[in-house]
């Protein structure tokens, strides 16, 4: 009797956890583009900075893992970082701010959508506060919004 309770009670949580798994996985499906921009922007803000790098796609992961530049001698020079490197990055860079508006320019199509952010950051030791907006190009990678190509920065004030 007690195997059977154990079995049942397995069973069920086991049942559950599809269920639960196949509603979120639904439920990514419908988010937005601006939807999206919000969660990385959170995720960023809380320094969780695994799903920050995940919402992008893999065009703009090359740009972290690779940048090139000419040395002294006018040599082409590339240097490569792996996920790690580019985590402990985004923590040494890290400054909480604020978004203030999140914007989809444009409905979707099936190059992708284009998104605007106003962010404002507050003063930060010897930095003056800054409100600008930031604005990315979003495309669907296997039903999720993707960053794909940050189209540029307009400082506010």
């Amino acid at each position: 009797m007690n195997k059977v309770i154990r079995w049942s009670v397995g069973t069920v949580l086991i049942i559950g956890l599809f269920v639960f798994g196949y509603l979120w996985i639904e439920d990514m499906k419908n988010i937005t583009a601006k939807e999206q921009v919000e969660m990385y922007y959170e995720a960023y803000n809380k320094k969780d900075f695994n799903a920050f790098y995940d919402m992008l796609s893999d065009k703009e992961k090359k740009i972290f893992e690779e940048s090139t530049y000419s040395d002294s001698n006018g040599t082409e020079v590339t240097v490569y970082k792996d996920r790690e490197e580019i985590l402990k990055g985004f923590e040494k860079n890290w400054r909480a701010f604020d978004v203030i508006e999140i914007d989809e320019q444009n409905g979707r199509t099936d190059d992708g959508t284009i998104v605007a952010a106003t962010i404002y950051y507050p003063p930060y030791g010897s930095d003056s506060e800054i409100t600008f907006i930031e604005t990315f190009k979003l495309i669907k990678v296997n039903d999720e919004w993707k960053f794909d190509d940050y189209l540029g920065k307009e400082i506010v004030n």
